[in-house]
């Protein structure tokens, strides 16, 4: 079943608000994915069609590249539906109604073969796991002539000229005002720190974090309220680790910004990243969505982390010896 009829001139609202045009041409539930005039500028892709008086969007990439950023808008509306499609090559696939009778729902499907994963009804567990899907597949593009912002005391900012998060000048921005516009976003962080202003906004097709859109994040929601998450990939020192590191820690409750801090300094006190990256990005994975889930308490926490550390460590052990 193919999706014909949508709303035209929503259709173009949407689409002129965030991309140049339409990338691909016919939709099929069955998961068949035909795509036409793809721009290597324009990889993600937002369609909208009304079907039964209910409006869906749906978010859509080129198979031979991993998807850089999902559609965020109607994530940060009331999430209502989400009907997971089978698409080879990419991690991810729905259409997503903003009904707000409907429940919340995700299917997450494996990079190969559309294999569903795992099934959630956690916004929270999801956009976390796409996420470091998405990222961890992302690194390799990170721009080589990035410097990373380390914010000194009373808002000083200084450039350095390694690889080691600290924290973003964009991010830096944010928390100072509230941009409704990217070009005001783009002068303030100008007046900051014009190097850094450049390096950013002039290295954003290596740079995916660096978001000509403001509504281009990562997108939670707790219970009525959105939670936004800006992420970061760094090099750690000589060590050629990759990593993700959480930002806005205020959108977050206390414990659970807690556990995300515990979980990511006891991984790294470990002296695992120069002897396995698998086995980080399995670990960082785990840390993250054992963090944001709000059933598991301090003690499980701490019993699953510990657990967690001792099996991938015995899988490194078996590797080496194999």
């Amino acid at each position: 079943m193919l999706l014909k009829n949508y709303d035209k001139n929503k259709l173009n609202l949407i689409t002129d608000k965030l991309f140049s045009r339409i990338i691909y041409d016919k939709f099929d539930f069955i998961g068949n994915l035909k795509l036409k005039n793809i721009e290597s500028s324009h990889i993600n892709c937002v369609r909208m069609f009304v079907k039964n008086d209910i409006t869906y969007y749906i978010k859509i990439a080129d198979p031979r590249f991993p998807e850089n950023h999902y559609y965020s808008e109607v994530l940060g509306m009331n999430l209502a539906k989400t009907i997971g499609v089978k698409v080879p090559k990419i991690v991810c696939k729905g259409i997503y109604s903003i009904n707000p009778k409907e429940k919340v729902s995700f299917l997450i499907t494996e990079a190969l073969n559309g294999i569903p994963l795992k099934y959630f009804t956690d916004l929270n567990i999801v956009d976390i796991y796409k996420t470091i899907k998405i990222i961890s597949l992302l690194h390799t593009n990170m721009s080589p002539n990035f410097g990373v912002i380390n914010k000194i005391d009373q808002g000083y900012i200084k450039h350095k000229d390694y690889f080691q998060f600290i924290e973003d000048v964009f991010t830096y921005a944010l928390s100072k005002n509230k941009f409704e516009d990217y070009k005001d976003l783009r002068n303030e962080i100008h007046s900051l720190h014009n190097i850094v202003g450049n390096i950013i906004f002039l290295n954003q097709n290596n740079f995916h974090f660096s978001h000509k859109d403001l509504n281009v994040k990562n997108i939670l929601k707790e219970n009525s309220e959105i939670r936004i998450i800006d992420w970061e990939w760094a090099l750690y020192l000589d060590n050629e680790t990759d990593y993700a590191v959480f930002l806005k820690s205020i959108y977050f409750n206390t414990k659970n910004n807690y556990l995300f801090k515990l979980g990511l300094n006891h991984i790294l006190k470990q002296n695992i990243c120069s002897k396995d990256k698998l086995f980080f990005h399995i670990a960082r994975e785990i840390i993250f969505q054992l963090a944001f889930t709000d059933i598991i308490h301090k003690c499980e926490f701490h019993k699953y982390l510990r657990m967690s550390i001792k099996f991938f460590k015995f899988s490194i052990k078996y590797h080496e010896a194999n």
